[in-house]
């Protein structure tokens, strides 16, 4: 029952990630930090869903750090540094080929029964 929910929670994100493609976006990555990204395999299973790598944040006070990048950038500071220093820590999921190839079928019976 828990997978079924986060499989429907990562189609609904994956559809967004859609959009973006679909307005002329290119994603090269997916970050995520707190709520259900604490668990490792729902972020696996991000990667996968999404077949792009996921970056997960150690901290839930993403604001303050978007914030304070702000700040840096507008001091011309360096961008790689900063999240070097400040977001050292974060875990990178890159998608498995064989199970992002499954979900990919399963998506497209997602948005089937979606229509």
């Amino acid at each position: 029952m828990a997978r079924a929910l986060f499989e429907g929670l990562a189609y609904e994100l994956r559809l967004n990630v859609d959009a973006v493609h679909a307005a002329g976006e290119n994603i090269q990555m997916i970050a995520v930090f707190g709520g259900a990204s604490r668990g490792d395999p729902f972020c696996q299973m991000l990667a996968d869903v999404m077949d792009l790598p996921l970056k997960k944040y150690p901290t839930e006070e993403m604001v303050c750090i978007g914030a304070a990048k702000m700040v840096f950038a507008a001091m011309d500071g360096n961008l790689e540094a900063f999240d070097d220093g400040v977001l050292e820590n974060a875990v990178l999921y890159q998608p498995r080929p064989d199970v992002a190839q499954k979900y990919r079928t399963l998506y497209s019976r997602y948005q089937e029964f979606l229509q």
